[in-house]
């Protein structure tokens, strides 16, 4: 399938190893994450995860539940990307979302509380989180990949601090 197990573009044709599926994951959400400040204010980067949370537990996006339960865990961690606020350019949402993304790999800079910058691994470093591992997407006959972890949206709407065991 075009761009999940061959490469894109001129490597279209190129078939790719589950580990270089793995690996071509990462490097397309890196390589998109180009921009800087001055950033959106994190009120702004907390609706635009909200979003993007609510449109993958809609089941039409493909991600694991693992990166719903992720996200819905860093909403309530207050954990917030810093995302470039000028300079978009012709990509649409692919540059922005690239940076919020790219920081649950612990690449990136988060926004804290205060306004000041820290590295995103140190952030998660100290919310003794593992970064998340991204994967090319894998159907599962055991659970499919377009279903959505409901207790997921209760945790982020529900409470702030809420933890996976608590919903």
């Amino acid at each position: 399938m075009y761009g999940i197990n061959t490469g894109m573009g001129y490597l279209a044709g190129v078939r790719l190893s589950e580990s270089e599926q793995d690996a071509d994951q990462r490097n397309l959400l890196l390589g998109r994450a180009v921009g800087g400040a001055p950033f959106l204010d994190r009120v702004e980067v907390r609706a635009i995860l909200l979003a993007r949370l609510t449109a993958f537990l809609r089941g039409h996006a493909g991600v694991t539940p693992q990166l719903c339960r992720f996200l819905a865990d860093r909403l309530n961690d207050d954990f917030v990307p810093a995302i470039p606020r000028e300079g978009i350019g012709c990509a649409g949402e692919v540059i922005p979302l690239s940076h919020a993304f790219q920081t649950f790999i612990g690449v990136g800079t988060v926004v804290s509380e205060s306004g000041a910058l820290q590295d995103a691994r140190a952030a998660l470093a100290q919310r003794a989180v593992t970064p998340y591992q991204p994967a090319a997407r894998r159907a599962s006959p055991s659970w499919p990949v377009r279903r959505a972890p409901w207790g997921c949206r209760w945790c982020v709407v529900g409470r702030r601090g809420a933890s996976p065991a608590s919903c």
